[in-house]
């Protein structure tokens, strides 16, 4: 045993310092026994740690065995995802993982990015090694291979069908990822060198697994930081520089995603070109990231073909560009060819600038027949440069359509005049504007026996046995298109299915819905009734219906009459009959309906259109905002903003009710139809026409004006104004 120290003999040599002398031999000291316990603690919990090893080691080993790694191609022999690997009971999986745990040197597959990320979060002190750890794998395309793969049963893979992604991983780094600056510059540093190399040296082979990493990068969400902006287009352009078959599995992948999922990718996108546009405005920093917003709009025209719930059109519409953009020279480069426009992509318009694209190639196609008619006549004096259209109001339709039949396509090009004959009107669009309410009123009423009034839906539909010719069908297709060629608003109530019909759509159960309701709900209880068919319908293939009285039937196949329906062939029955109702029965007549469309209106701009884009183009907003029109408009001759009867004026509209207000905006702007862009887009003038009288308010429908006298009441105001609007009629000049 050893001796005991000599301090107190040192301490007694500096009496100065008895107590602090005895302090600093006291660690010197020790029991043995103490020395004895301390290193067994030592051992004691290096044993422990080393057995917490083994255990994760064993853990891991086992689910490796069992359950694999997840990844795609693992060559390890020894892991459930690797095809060389034996199956084993769960007996000799054990055994074999004893085995691999006691050897140092066994093979474990490299664990999921996130899961060694969560573990370096959990420390203070990871932050090195968390950057290290993401430029390793996000600067190396074949390590994101390795990466991010869902587990279904225990296996991942990637198809046709699907990418194999675990958007759950993707969303657990960026939370990791955004708590660390440090690591949010790693990863925006790592991911601008890979996409980078990508972009500029893609791989020369594209097997499932590799396109399936570029998905992985698109679901990214750190892109919406803007730090990775310019990481994002070197991806953008990566992605959209594939061959088109690529780019087609991409989207395919897409249109399966739920629309969280498809909506952040959109709303990336979105967010990258709006920044780019007001910062830069390059079309090289910007056309790469349309071109893949157009990826995504294909994904999910997928998901509207299938009728699965997809994301509304307009979210792809881009507030920045439709705002900003100098519409008609991207229009003229669009037409040209000469280099990268906006109109490629006509999704990210909305439907007031795609007017704006149909109204600039109106003008070139005027322009041209308007130089062709001059050129003409040179030669015959006698050639137009307009549609001139002279009628008798009290024979319009009669006098219209002998007038259309005289006159070719290329007349329809021509800007439209329209004169009443008898009436002073010069047409500067007021004409126009009464011209097509007339019309349209009197061709369009199913009195004339060409349509047919629907009550439930307040729609108009194609009457099958119509006495009418064809050529007033025809009329009808012409004025649908003079009406877009020429900017008119025109009141019309046809259902979805007639302009989906005119954009090249076919047809579906869910159209006969909304335009025959009873027969369209009739049909679907048919598909989801639970019993015999047979015994409860007793029907067979055969279309009944009412016309003038008098009950018709109409085979829907050949020999239908003698075909049951049952529970075997009713979706066919439905099929058929969606297709007799929607597109035989009326055959004839909406032929002509759309030859005469057509004719009007024809070549690439239309076809920029959704149909419910070139339904809000035919009709108008019907969003009557009253509060914009009183923003924009002007006042003349004495009147101004705060002038009493103007005050009083704007407090009697706003209490109108929605009749009323339509009656107005027709007795002001000869249409109660609101262009594509509000009543805010209206140039509206109001002008004083002398003092406080008992005469009647007057307007210039051509030019938008109301003449207003300085009425000295509210209340005589607004008697004056309802006898004015209730009893408007006619186009007068004062």
């Amino acid at each position: 045993m050893s001796q005991e120290p000599s301090a107190p003999m040192d301490v007694s040599s500096d009496s100065t310092k008895p107590t602090e002398a005895k302090a600093e031999t006291k660690p010197e000291v020790g029991k043995p026994e103490d020395k004895e316990r301390g290193d067994k603690r030592k051992e004691q919990a290096a044993d422990s740690e080393e057995k917490a090893k083994t255990r994760e080691r064993f853990n891991r080993f086992l689910k490796q065995l069992t359950e694999g790694c997840g990844r795609r191609g693992c060559t390890n022999i020894d892991c459930a995802s690797c095809p060389s690997c034996p199956k084993r009971a769960k007996r000799d999986a054990i055994v074999r993982v004893l085995q691999l745990v006691q050897k140092k040197d066994s093979e474990l597959c490299p664990e999921d990015v996130t899961i060694q990320l969560r573990r370096l979060a959990i420390s203070k002190d990871d932050d090195q090694a968390m950057v290290k750890r993401l430029k390793t794998v996000f600067a190396d395309f074949e390590q994101i291979k390795t990466n991010f793969w869902e587990q279904v049963d225990g296996k991942s893979d990637v198809n046709e069908m699907s990418p194999g992604i675990a958007v759950s991983l993707l969303d657990e780094l960026h939370e990791i990822v955004s708590s660390s600056p440090s690591a949010s510059k790693a990863l925006a540093s790592a991911l601008l060198s890979l996409t980078t190399q990508l972009a500029s040296s893609p791989p020369k082979e594209l097997p499932l697994i590799t396109l399936r990493s570029y998905a992985v990068l698109l679901e990214i969400r750190s892109f919406l930081d803007p730090a990775f902006n310019d990481a994002f287009k070197q991806l953008a352009k990566a992605v959209t520089s594939l061959p088109n078959a690529a780019q087609e599995q991409i989207w395919k992948w897409m249109s399966r995603y739920d629309l969280e999922r498809l909506e952040f990718m959109v709303s990336a996108v979105q967010q990258y070109i709006t920044v780019r546009w007001y910062t830069s405005r390059l079309l090289d920093d910007i056309m790469h990231a349309v071109r893949l917003l157009r990826v995504l709009h294909e994904a999910n025209k997928l998901k509207e073909k299938a009728d699965v719930p997809a994301l509304p059109y307009d979210l792809f519409y881009n507030d920045a560009v439709n705002t900003e953009l100098d519409i008609k020279n991207d229009y003229k480069r669009w037409k040209n060819g000469s280099g990268f426009a906006f109109a490629s992509a006509p999704f990210i318009f909305d439907p007031a600038a795609k007017a704006q694209i149909l109204q600039f190639d109106a003008a070139v196609q005027m322009s041209h027949q308007l130089e062709e008619a001059f050129l003409q006549s040179l030669h015959t004096r006698e050639a137009s440069p307009y549609l001139i259209l002279k009628v008798n109001r009290q024979n319009i339709l009669a006098d219209t359509l002998q007038l259309i039949q005289t006159k070719n396509s290329s007349d329809f090009k021509k800007p439209l005049k329209v004169k009443f004959e008898g009436e002073e009107g010069i047409d500067e669009g007021g004409v126009q504007k009464e011209f097509f309410q007339i019309l349209i009123s009197e061709l369009f009423d199913p009195k004339f026996g060409m349509l047919v009034y629907d009550d439930e839906t307040k729609t108009l539909w194609f009457n099958q046995d119509s006495l009418e010719s064809s050529m007033e069908y025809e009329l009808m297709g012409i004025l649908l298109g003079l009406a877009i060629y020429n900017g008119i608003i025109l009141d019309l109530h046809f259902p979805d299915v007639v302009y989906k019909k005119l954009m090249g759509q076919k047809p579906t159960l869910k159209d006969l819905v909304t335009t025959k309701p009873e027969l369209g709900r009739g049909l679907l209880q048919l598909l989801n009734f639970d019993g015999d068919v047979a015994s409860v319908y007793m029907r067979h293939f055969v279309y009944t219906y009412e016309a003038y009285g008098e009950e018709k039937s109409v085979e829907l196949k050949p020999g239908g009459a003698d075909i049951e329906l049952n529970n075997q062939n009713r979706e066919e029955y439905v099929q058929l009959v969606v297709d007799y109702v929607l597109n035989k029965s009326i055959a004839k007549q909406y032929k002509a309906f759309s030859e005469g469309f057509h004719i009007v209106c024809e070549g690439e701009p239309l076809k920029m259109f959704r149909y419910e884009e070139l339904q809000l183009l035919v009709c108008g907003s019907p969003n009557l905002d009253f509060k914009q029109l009183e923003e924009v408009t002007r006042y003349e001759d004495g009147f101004t903003a705060e002038s009493p009867v103007i005050k009083n004026f704007w407090q009697i509209v706003h209490d109108m009710s929605l009749e009323d207000k339509k009656k107005l905006l027709s007795f002001c702007t000869g249409s109660d139809r609101v262009p594509i862009k509000g009543l805010g887009h209206v140039s509206f003038t109001i002008s004083k026409n002398g003092p406080d009288s008992d005469r009647l308010p007057t307007s210039h429908t051509c030019f938008n004006h109301l003449l207003l006298p300085d009425y000295a009441t509210k209340e005589k105001l607004y008697k004056c104004l309802q006898v004015a609007i209730q009893n408007a009629k006619g186009f007068g000049m004062i």
